[in-house]
């Protein structure tokens, strides 16, 4: 009796994401996608990992290190980014793979153009946690969200300038090391 009580009161299983209707990067040999990183992080420049793909071989590598331990320096990050202008008008979101050697949070953004701010694009941000296993993660467009005060108020999803994938300290500890995986990015 317990244990049809249990199964009844558990957590319904989480959908299974959508398939992508386009698919942006396999990282089958070659990508799209290149590492950034602020002075006082690294991020290993080659972002291919031949090894390490969800179906096939290949996965977007984040080897990182996220500023210097003890440091108060803001602004530290790592990133594995697309700086491509995009018009995506009618997707619904974001699907894609992702692993790591430990488990993190992880930002994936969107950034728009933004004429009014000095940098002229926004960040649009959703957080996804990471896991030592392979998993599918689908993040639709409308659970982005921007922390900019300064922000125009809407996602304009006909002035993509860049899709990230971001490590920085609102998401694990400065000093923290360590690889994450991407693969097979799409939108839906």
């Amino acid at each position: 009796a317990r244990s049809r009580r249990d199964a009844r009161a558990a957590w319904p299983p989480e959908p299974a994401p959508p398939e992508p209707t386009l698919v942006l990067d396999t990282f089958d040999g070659d990508t799209i996608f290149e590492a950034g990183f602020d002075p006082a992080s690294w991020m290993n420049s080659d972002v291919l990992d031949p090894n390490e793909g969800l179906d096939t071989p290949g996965a977007g590598r984040m080897e990182f290190r996220l500023g210097v331990r003890g440091s108060t320096q803001p602004g530290n990050s790592c990133e594995l980014a697309n700086r491509m202008d995009r018009d995506l008008t009618g997707r619904r979101g974001v699907v894609f793979s992702v692993k790591s050697d430990a488990i993190y949070r992880l930002w994936v953004q969107v950034r728009d153009a933004n004429p009014a701010l000095a940098e002229a694009t926004e960040s649009w941000s959703a957080s996804v946690r990471t896991s030592t296993s392979w998993r599918r993660v689908a993040i639709p467009f409308t659970a982005f969200r921007s922390r900019n005060a300064h922000t125009d108020g809407a996602l304009d999803l006909d002035q993509v300038r860049a899709l990230v994938f971001l490590l920085d300290q609102g998401a694990v500890k400065i000093g923290t090391a360590g690889t994450v995986w991407i693969d097979d990015v799409g939108l839906y």
